[in-house]
């Protein structure tokens, strides 16, 4: 990924749209989540972020994972044990 402009978030959310072909509220709300949990594994974070493109994964579904942070971190966690 080349960086061409100042903001970083900026340009990671318009590669998260080319490479996942997501809307940019799917790609920011992910990039919180992602940011939040702490993901350091890029592969893993390439499995989850296409297995949301694949299953199409709305803004509303990113919502329930917001509320339901500490399970999914908790699950996270384990997975990379």
């Amino acid at each position: 990924m080349t960086i061409e402009y100042d903001e970083f978030d900026y340009e990671l959310s318009r590669y998260f749209r080319e490479t996942y072909k997501s809307d940019s509220r799917i790609a920011n709300d992910i990039l919180n989540l992602v940011d939040l949990i702490g993901i350091q594994d890029i592969q893993l974070f390439h499995e989850c972020m296409t297995n949301i493109y694949e299953n199409k994964i709305t803004p509303q579904v990113v919502s329930i994972f917001e509320k339901n942070e500490n399970e999914i971190i908790e699950k996270l966690e384990m997975h990379l044990r």
